[in-house]
């Protein structure tokens, strides 16, 4: 029941039927198999050297707030691991976004890795590091990626996964051998130009979404979109994992029926009204369609949070027509939108690309931001 519901949003009303041509979905956002038992230095660590210094540096770690709490500080540190790599070739963000020139970015996703009865798996914070490259740079990048996408290729018109070609070569095969080159040599401390991270409770019912901008080594914080905050907080119970009980803090005021819908879902479906919940649905489609929304004007929480509500919404109302009562706030593109996340209806998975646990959780998005990105790569 959940493919068809994930397939009715995300496939059935988008323009599905033949791959984007040239890039893949997985050559530009790659999600890295967690490691075996014996092999996780094989990912890349917080001391591991990139084109200019470590990736990440102790300097930019001290800015950063305790991911885990009551976890060590310094343990944190030592078992970060990058568990994804995602390339942008034209991010903008504001509310005059279009009218911006491209910005070519680079991004690592890193999560702190544990060992659990002998095998690998991450606890549920993030660190997102933002690397920008410059015209001749991304030039340069873009031209030895596409030849190692050429050396390397995989099956068309996958959708986004843990990276297809490492899953079965395995850390020490050639495409990830010469992708850890690539990128090692291409991103470093002097082209980090921002770094983000969401922290978490022991219980895995509060996370923190915090970031900053770095410019000359000064790091400056970044305010929280539709808030007056450097900060936002989402608080969560965890009674029933196919039904919303949360709140924000602070909350974008404009957003009562979706704050509504999160605040307790079960209750909305039977006393909101469709009109009202449909206003709902429609913001957590804006958050989630990055040709409606971006980083500079959804905030955090709100973007997060809506990554299972067109399916909460979907098993709760089967009648609906999506087409109509959507339009534009619905995303359509070509290639393969499906979403392979293991358990796409768990309210408590806020993460965008990453794991939760040794589960894959890709946020729609993601998917659709990749898809996009695909098709500004060029030839």
């Amino acid at each position: 029941m959940i493919f068809s519901l994930t397939r009715l949003l995300l496939l059935l009303l988008s323009s599905c039927s033949s791959a984007l041509a040239g890039w893949e979905m997985n050559d530009l956002s790659i999600l890295f198999p967690l490691p075996a038992p014996a092999s996780k230095n094989l990912l890349w660590r917080a001391g591991t050297s990139a084109r200019d210094g470590t990736l990440l540096p102790r300097s930019l770690y001290s800015e950063l707030p305790m991911l885990v709490v009551l976890r060590d500080r310094e343990w944190l540190y030592q078992n970060l691991r990058v568990v994804a790599l995602r390339i942008d070739p034209c991010f903008r963000e504001g509310t005059n976004a279009a009218s911006l020139p491209c910005r070519r970015q680079v991004r690592l996703v890193w999560q702190p890795l544990e060992e659990v009865r002998g095998s690998w798996t991450t606890l549920d914070a993030a660190v997102h590091t933002f690397h920008e490259l410059d015209e001749q740079s991304w030039r340069n990048f873009r031209d030895d990626l596409k030849t190692l996408r050429t050396k390397h290729p995989s099956a068309p018109g996958l959708p986004l996964q843990v990276n297809p070609r490492i899953a079965q070569e395995g850390w020490q095969g050639g495409y990830a051998q010469e992708l850890s080159h690539l990128v090692l040599s291409t991103i470093g401390p002097a082209n980090l130009v921002r770094a983000t991270a969401m922290t978490v409770n022991t219980e895995g019912t509060v996370w923190v979404f915090t970031g900053f901008d770095v410019k000359n080594g000064t790091y400056t914080r970044i305010p929280v979109p539709r808030t007056k905050n450097v900060a936002q907080a989402f608080f969560a119970k965890l009674d029933d994992l196919n039904e919303y009980r949360s709140t924000m803090n602070p909350f974008p005021a404009e957003e009562s029926p979706y704050l509504r819908l999160l605040q307790n879902s079960a209750v909305a479906g039977r006393e909101m009204g469709e009109t009202e919940i449909m206003k709902a649905v429609r913001s957590s489609l804006i958050a989630l369609n990055p040709r409606r929304s971006n980083p500079g004007t959804i905030d955090c929480a709100s973007c997060h949070a809506a990554r299972a509500v067109p399916l909460w919404a979907a098993s709760n109302f089967p009648n609906w027509n999506w087409d109509s009562l959507f339009g534009d706030n619905l995303f359509r593109s070509g290639g393969n939108l499906e979403n392979t996340t293991a358990q796409p209806r768990r309210t408590n998975m806020l993460r965008a690309f990453g794991y939760f646990n040794a589960d894959p959780v890709i946020s729609p998005r993601t998917v659709f931001e990749t898809a996009l990105a695909t098709g500004a790569m060029g030839e």
